[in-house]
Formats: C-alpha cells, sequence, structure tokens
C-alpha cells in the first residue's frame, strides 16, 4: 500500500531534491496520479481532485 502524507510534507520532501519549480510540480503530480503515494487530510476541508 502506498504511504499516507500531507500535501505539504510531500512538497517539502520533493523540493529537497528537485531543481525548479516546474519539476517539483511534475514529480508530485507524477507520484499522486500514479498511485505511489497517498494524501492524508489534515483539515476536514484538505481535498485532494484529479481529472
Amino acid at each position: 500500500m502506498a504511504p499516507k502524507v500531507t500535501l505539504e510534507s510531500l512538497v517539502a520532501t520533493v523540493a529537497e531534491f528537485a531543481e525548479n519549480e516546474a519539476e517539483l510540480v511534475a514529480t508530485v503530480l507524477h507520484l499522486l496520479q500514479t498511485g505511489r503515494v497517498r494524501l492524508c487530510a489534515q483539515a476536514p476541508y484538505a481535498r485532494a481532485a484529479f481529472a
């Protein structure tokens, strides 16, 4: 099962290795869309939706 992480922690971790914002966004989207990681909500209003 894919690890559950917050969006904030995912972005922070990927940002340590990404060379620019485009790479950061592309990597985060790839990880989420392929199911390598799953988001967990820290607040009741937090959601992720993908087309």
